[in-house]
């Protein structure tokens, strides 16, 4: 489970996004209940975050 509660986390979160979009050959993408939870929370957090 991923707990996001300050902006280090959030840029660890956004820097998965990066490994994801960029690496889908990963073992652990190939997983589509980890697909579908990691877009889910992705998008969740990401429609909070603030523009810089």
């Amino acid at each position: 489970p991923m707990l996001i509660c300050d902006e280090e986390v959030f840029f660890a979160l956004e820097d998965l996004a990066a490994r994801y979009f960029n690496y889908e050959t990963q073992v652990w993408v190939k997983d589509f209940r980890v697909v579908e939870l990691f877009k889910s929370k992705f998008n969740e957090y990401w429609k909070k975050g603030k523009k810089v």
